[in-house]
């Protein structure tokens, strides 16, 4: 079930949501300014925080059934967050937010800040696309006697998903981040910023 789990993970890397995930963060990641260390730190934490999201996911759906289940006022929540945490980072991208940013985007809460900001929105952004597999394993373990059983398969899958993701966001940011003024860097930017934004609205008139 483990091998599963983890294989499961691993594979799910290559599904359409998590793989335009990773290639905003890579953007996202390339426009900040970090040391070597301080860049496998900070996108350390960034997986690790995947990692804990999408087991507190399990956990609430494994807490839930479906008659207390409050799924309409729970997906509006989730919309709301991601149309503004889209827009944000959006604007940020475009430089729209730089008379606002500029002068803190060196600080370590900035980098904080953006770093939780990334880790919501690939977990929101990735979780549809994987649900079918999370669905079957939280199934499928579903006779577990503990929370612990019940939860591990998942924080196993969440691992196997976020090392090769942590892998390709840390080495492609690296090599863009050393050429921030290259002209295609700068078009990067600038399209995953309209990118988000357009996902940003699209789900406004989802809500």
């Amino acid at each position: 079930m483990y091998i599963q789990a983890l294989l499961g993970g691993i594979i799910s890397v290559l599904t359409p949501s998590v793989l335009l995930m990773i290639i905003i963060s890579i953007i996202v990641f390339s426009k900040i300014n970090f040391k070597n260390s301080s860049r496998l730190f900070t996108i350390s934490i960034f997986c690790s925080l995947i990692v804990i999201y999408y087991v507190i996911i399990g956990i609430f759906l494994n807490s839930t059934t479906p008659s207390n289940l409050p799924v309409s006022s729970l997906n509006h929540t989730i919309k709301f967050l991601f149309v503004f945490l889209n827009i944000s980072i959006g604007l940020w991208l475009l430089g729209l937010l730089k008379a606002f940013s500029q002068n803190i985007e060196s600080n370590k809460l900035f980098k904080s800040i953006v770093v939780m900001i990334m880790s919501i929105l690939f977990t929101v952004a990735s979780y549809s696309g994987t649900a079918p597999i999370i669905g079957v394993m939280l199934i499928s373990n579903s006779g577990a006697t503990t929370i612990f059983a019940t939860i591990t398969p998942l924080l196993v899958f969440a691992i196997g998903l976020t090392i090769p993701i942590g892998l390709i966001v840390f080495l492609m940011s690296k090599f863009i981040s050393k050429k921030k003024e290259k002209k295609w860097v700068i078009i990067a930017q600038i399209l995953t910023g309209v990118l988000l934004i357009i996902l940003g609205i699209v789900n406004i008139f989802q809500i």
